[in-house]
């Protein structure tokens, strides 16, 4: 699957490892608002773009 920009969206494990945290931590990061997930039926997908501004901002985790 790709995203509006073209790049390949990331599934949970990849942006637990790109994040450094376990996978759930990115469902308390979804749950909180600080991270956005996209759903296909019963795939959730991320967008690289969210993950990187996410990880820039160096937000608490």
């Amino acid at each position: 699957m790709e995203s509006k920009t073209g790049k390949k969206l990331m599934r949970k494990p990849e942006v637990a490892n790109r994040l450094g945290v376990g996978e759930r931590q990115v469902n308390y990061l979804v749950t909180k608002g600080k991270l956005r997930a996209i759903k296909f039926g019963h795939a959730v997908r991320y967008e690289p773009a969210d993950v990187e501004a996410l990880r820039a901002s160096r937000a608490p985790l």
